[in-house]
């Protein structure tokens, strides 16, 4: 039975890594909130701005999801989902649509996720792609920005935290 996978988490916290590992070994369909969003706007233009494009995206990306699910196909949802009522949103269309799903929360320690932005942001300037750079103080910002999962949402999730040591995700208790 086909699912879709919701991901949420913070800047950095290896979201699209994983939706990209994912796809390439279950021919997964990405929806991915930063790829469309950078090709409708090249720069931020503040918090407002980007829920509103957000709710756009996210609309948009369900009734696609909608559609793939139908077809038989999987699908991640990669747009961080950094709200509570994002997320709330989400599971309640899939509820409506009586859509498997699965909410995966990624973590990562704050000071790989600015050496995976230290990177990133690198390779943006170095190849001219359009892209969003991230600093240190965004990344702060946007830090604030991410609300912590309820107890409720935690006992549905599924948690896969950056192991240091391995360097890989694994899956934590919550």
């Amino acid at each position: 039975m086909a699912k879709v996978m919701i991901l949420c988490g913070k800047v950095a916290a290896g979201k699209t890594t994983f939706a990209q590992q994912y796809s390439d070994d279950q021919q997964t369909v990405i929806l991915s909130i930063d790829d469309l969003a950078i090709r409708l706007q090249d720069h931020c233009q503040g918090p407002q701005a980007l829920q509103a494009l957000e709710r756009n995206i996210r609309a948009y990306d369900c009734l696609l999801m909608q559609q793939l699910i139908n077809k038989g196909m999987n699908c991640i949802l990669d747009h961080g989902h950094w709200s509570r009522e994002s997320r709330k949103e989400v599971i309640q269309f899939c509820k409506a649509h009586k859509i498997n799903y699965e909410l995966i929360w990624l973590r990562c320690p704050k000071w790989i996720r600015l050496q995976r932005l230290q990177k990133r942001n690198e390779t943006l300037v170095k190849k001219h792609e359009k892209g969003y750079l991230i600093d240190q103080e965004k990344l702060e910002r946007f830090d604030q920005w991410f609300e912590e999962l309820t107890e409720e949402e935690k006992s549905h999730t599924r948690c896969l935290y950056f192991d240091e040591k391995s360097g890989k995700l694994i899956e934590k208790k919550l």
